[in-house]
């Protein structure tokens, strides 16, 4: 594809993808609705096989059966982002209240709700339940509501958007709900320390593997380098480098325990 990304489907929808989000290119047609085109990551979940590839080409891997595509509901909960809103005394931290209602199918089986998933500008913050499976819908609304607090704000005080979606009982992929937050004043966060570790080893205790000669010294320009890049940028309060290394006999201090 454009930009370098692949994809590849064998002929059961199993998938494979170097971009497992949405890919503007790509959609489902399915024979029972050709004139609505489904998006490519909302199945994703359900297909997708870790090296396909590979697997293929190795012959003779049992990779399993796989539930035909039209044969899976696609009938979704529908997700809502009820509310951000500041925490209180903590301007750099928010809570999130999103709701998931599940949908009725045309012969009246419900789409279920499971996996819901949270995003700020579009990385993963939080999700429900802990461990995946289903969410426990509220026999009185109808609904799965939660309250997500202390997500943490990007500092800089600009524009955060929130993105939530969760899946039916097949695993197929809702439509992905949104809202924009605005902070009402700058957010400044304490800068954080960062840690430089290199391992450099000539000598092991298999001498066999005495291969390397400047794998040490190598580590000490590594660390050297990379610290004194971290401080010029200024992004963080402390930059602290830890280098392990190996000589010789009774010299090491990269042994493996301490890595």
């Amino acid at each position: 594809l454009a930009g370098g990304n692949w994809v590849v489907i064998d002929p059961d929808n199993r998938i494979d993808s170097s971009n497992l989000g949405a890919n503007p290119a790509l959609h489902w047609v399915m024979d029972d609705d050709p004139l609505r085109p489904v998006p490519f990551d909302t199945v994703m979940r359900a297909f997708h096989t870790p090296d396909l590839l590979p697997q293929i080409f190795e012959g003779g891997t049992d990779l399993g059966s796989t539930t035909r595509l039209a044969d899976r509901s696609r009938v979704t909960p529908q997700v809502s982002i009820d509310q951000v809103e500041p925490m209180p005394g903590k301007p750099e931290l928010v809570r999130v209240r999103v709701s998931v209602t599940p949908q009725s199918a045309a012969d009246s089986r419900s789409s279920g709700a499971q996996d819901l998933r949270l995003f700020r500008n579009g990385r993963l913050v939080a999700y429900a339940p802990e461990k995946d499976g289903a969410l426990e819908i509220d026999s009185k609304t109808g609904r799965f509501t939660r309250t997500f607090e202390n997500i943490r704000l990007p500092a800089g005080g600009g524009t955060v958007s929130f993105q939530a979606y969760a899946f039916n009982s097949d695993r197929v992929r809702s439509k992905v709900a949104a809202m924009d937050f605005k902070p009402s004043k700058l957010v400044m966060l304490p800068r954080g320390k960062a840690y430089v570790l290199a391992i450099g080893v000539n000598a092991y205790d298999g001498q066999a593997f005495n291969t390397l000669a400047y794998a040490v010294n190598d580590a000490r320009l590594i660390s050297t380098q990379v610290a004194a890049s971290l401080k010029r940028a200024g992004e963080f309060g402390e930059v602290v480098t830890v280098t392990l290394e190996s000589e010789g006999a009774g010299r090491s201090s990269a042994t493996k325990a301490r890595i």
